[in-house]
């Protein structure tokens, strides 16, 4: 199994503090969030993980590779996107480098999960996908979640909705390598992908072979300085 973090992104809803700094590696008290999922990965035992990035990438790469010679994380390929593809269009685009399962996971987003338990559910069912998912009463800009039967996903509400209190995608999933058999995408592919995203493109056609991993942890989704401020005060404390 591989494992792709995605952390690409612009943060321009965190500016200033994405100036000089990709979000996934804002100080969060002597640590960041790309060091922490990092970490966490590492304990998988993962073939591969792969990094793509994008803005302010030399600073971006240059954090990685500390944070890997520190923590003697080994198998680790970053790839720089000279232009931004969208959640999808990365994973699309590597389609040919990944032949097996693969865990997909947002580096702006902090989740107290246990990512070997989502691993063996996804392992003990038979899915396209698996989709780690918790409850938020502030839904705001974040993919809904209705689920039908035995937490099979009914249907996935992309940000564009009403904020109101329910289950939201945490920014972790597991897709299965047959994934990339099942929806070519070929009206993309002439552009690398770009523009293909996993909300609006991908998860409304696997929903009946998509279920939810409730995370019943912490989860802080890193979108806003109000959030920065809070997932510091956490971590410190």
């Amino acid at each position: 199994m591989k494992c792709i973090l995605l952390s690409a992104g612009k943060g321009e809803r965190l500016l200033p503090y994405t100036k000089d700094k990709p979000k996934s590696i804002l100080d969060l008290g002597g640590t960041n969030l790309m060091e922490i999922w990092l970490k966490k990965v590492k304990k998988l035992n993962l073939d591969e993980i792969i990094i793509n990035t994008h803005h302010l990438n030399k600073i971006l790469e240059t954090e990685i590779n500390r944070i890997i010679n520190k923590s003697k994380i080994k198998n680790v390929t970053i790839i720089y996107e000279h232009n931004l593809l969208g959640t999808a269009g990365t994973l699309w685009s590597l389609k040919d480098k990944i032949n097996d399962d693969f865990f997909v996971i947002n580096t702006d987003v902090f989740a107290e999960i246990d990512l070997d338990d989502i691993k063996l559910n996804f392992l003990n069912n038979n899915l396209n996908c698996l989709m780690a998912y918790d409850y938020r009463s502030d839904t705001n800009g974040c993919g809904i979640i209705e689920f039908a039967e035995d937490l099979f996903i009914n249907k996935f509400i992309e940000k564009n909705h009403d904020n109101k209190p329910g289950f939201v995608f945490s920014g972790i999933l597991i897709f299965s390598k047959n994934i990339f058999k099942l929806m070519p995408f070929e009206e993309f592919s002439k552009n690398n992908y770009k523009g293909l995203d996993t909300g609006y493109h991908v998860l409304p056609k696997i929903l009946k072979t998509t279920k939810g991993f409730k995370i019943h942890g912490k989860v802080i989704d890193l979108r806003d300085e109000s959030k920065l401020i809070e997932l510091k005060k956490y971590i410190n404390n």
